[in-house]
C-alpha cells in the first residue's frame, strides 16, 4: 500500500533532491534520468490520489482507475476487458479481479456488444457513473497534483501537454515495432 497524500511535500522535495544531488555524482547529461524519476513521482502521487478516492468508494485506487477509463469511453461507458487491460496497462488476471470486484459493488455490469453479441463488454452502472464523476471531481478540486498542474501558465500546461503526447507516441510506435 502507498503512503497517503499528507507526505507529498516531503516526497516531493526530497525526490528533487535525490535526483540532484545524484546529477552532481554521475559523469554526463543526466537529464533524461532526472525526467524519468520526476516522472515516477508523479505516477506515484497520482496514484495516491486514486487509492485515497476509492478508500471512500470502497474500492482500490487500480478499480478508481477502470472507473475513469469507462467513463472517458463516453456514452454508453462500455468496453472490451482487453481493451481496459491495454488502456490501463494492467495484467489480465488483475484486471478479471478488479471487474469482479466492481460489479460485486455494483458499479459495473458485463453486457453483451451491441455490433457482435459473442464479445463481452464491462459498462458502468448509474452508480459506477457516479462514482467515476466524484474521482474526476475529486482529482480535479482536492488533488496536489491537479494543484501543481495548475500553477503553470495556460502556455505551459499546453506544451507540458503535447511533449507528453509526443512521448507516449513514440513509445506507442517504438512498441509495436518490437
Amino acid at each position: 500500500m502507498r503512503p497517503n497524500k499528507s507526505i507529498f511535500p516531503a516526497s516531493a522535495s526530497r525526490a528533487i533532491q535525490l535526483v540532484d544531488s545524484w546529477a552532481a555524482d554521475l559523469p554526463g547529461d543526466t537529464r533524461i534520468q532526472s525526467v524519468r524519476v520526476r516522472m515516477r513521482q508523479f505516477g506515484v502521487f497520482i496514484a495516491m490520489e486514486h487509492d485515497e478516492v476509492g478508500n471512500a468508494l470502497g474500492i482500490s485506487g487500480a478499480e478508481v482507475r477502470v472507473l475513469m477509463a469507462l467513463r472517458r469511453a463516453g456514452a454508453p461507458f462500455r468496453m472490451r476487458p482487453t481493451d481496459l487491460v491495454e488502456s490501463l496497462v494492467a495484467p489480465s488476471s488483475s484486471m478479471a479481479r478488479q471487474l469482479d470486484h466492481l460489479a460485486s459493488r455494483g458499479f459495473i455490469k458485463r453486457v453483451a456488444s451491441s455490433a457482435d453479441g459473442r464479445v463481452s463488454q464491462v459498462a458502468l452502472t448509474r452508480a459506477g457513473v457516479a462514482a467515476a464523476d466524484r474521482a474526476l471531481q475529486h482529482t480535479q478540486a482536492a488533488s496536489p497534483v491537479s494543484a501543481a498542474l495548475a500553477e503553470l501558465s495556460p502556455a505551459e500546461l499546453g506544451l507540458l501537454e503535447e511533449l507528453l503526447g509526443k512521448l507516449l507516441r513514440t513509445l506507442a510506435k517504438s512498441s509495436s515495432t518490437d
